[in-house]
């Protein structure tokens, strides 16, 4: 049985959008293709203009929304579907993204990608990561009684958070897998960092842009559902050397 890949991405312009007007030009894209050929089958694009610090939701992120993205019109039964997305980004830096989706005729591969956030480099940088995933069994069709999300990132994991325009990896998170529910069952997948809710270095040690991307293929007619947050700082020693620095620099502006 054939698979079928959906897009689910938010692009922003932090950076040179927010120099120019202290706003960032947001955009999500839902695209589905068939992942035997690359033919699109359906796709919806948003954009908006945003404060730097801002958030966008559509949608539901549990439940049904009647008004879901149907990525194949033709075929409303058989389609995938973006029942809700709510994506946030705040410049202390951290992203976060949640979606709700529900897998079509086909077991369906989904890439939901926050917003690309740059920033002042930070040197050295500590992070947080944690993210979770549900997944409820469709009762009537499809592999009733299993589920099944395999992860996509390295390691076989479904969520991955990333830095430096993704030449970093500062974590990978929850390792997918099939598990065995009644008809119309659920079950949830999570991960966080080691220090959780504390934070961990980053490797590599400087960050200067940051973005979390979930991509996992979704057993036929499933539902996940799933949240994450990612969030990089200056490490202690890092914001004690400001510190003095601005202590010395002021010492001697006196001293003058």
């Amino acid at each position: 049985m054939r698979a079928v890949n959906v897009l689910l991405a938010v692009v922003g312009s932090m950076a040179a959008a927010a120099a120019a007007s202290g706003a960032v030009i947001a955009q999500i894209e839902v695209i589905a293709s068939d992942a035997t050929n690359g033919a699109v089958i359906g796709s919806h694009t948003w954009t908006t203009t945003v404060s730097p610090d801002g958030s966008y939701s559509w949608g539901v992120t549990n439940g049904t929304n009647p008004s879901a993205w149907v990525l194949d019109p033709a075929n409303p039964g058989s389609s995938p579907r973006v029942e809700g997305v709510s994506f946030s980004w705040q410049h202390d830096p951290a992203v976060n993204a949640n979606f709700n989706v529900t897998a079509g005729v086909s077991n369906t591969t989904f890439t939901v990608n926050s917003v690309f956030l740059s920033f002042g480099t930070i040197n050295p940088a500590m992070a947080l990561a944690s993210a979770s995933v549900g997944v409820t069994d469709s009762a009537t069709f499809g592999d009733v009684g299993t589920i099944t999300l395999a992860g996509l990132q390295p390691g076989g994991n479904l969520y991955s958070a990333r830095f430096n325009s993704d030449a970093g990896t500062f974590i990978n998170l929850i390792p997918g897998g099939a598990v065995g529910v009644a008809p119309g069952g659920s079950a949830t997948f999570t991960g966080n960092n080691a220090s959780f809710p504390g934070y961990d270095p980053l490797p590599g040690g400087t960050a200067s842009d940051m973005d979390s991307q979930f991509k996992f293929t979704l057993s036929r007619f499933d539902r996940a559902t799933g949240t994450s947050t990612y969030e990089i700082i200056p490490a202690p020693g890092a914001a004690a050397m400001l510190g003095l620095a601005g202590l010395f620099a002021g010492r001697r502006r006196r001293s003058v």
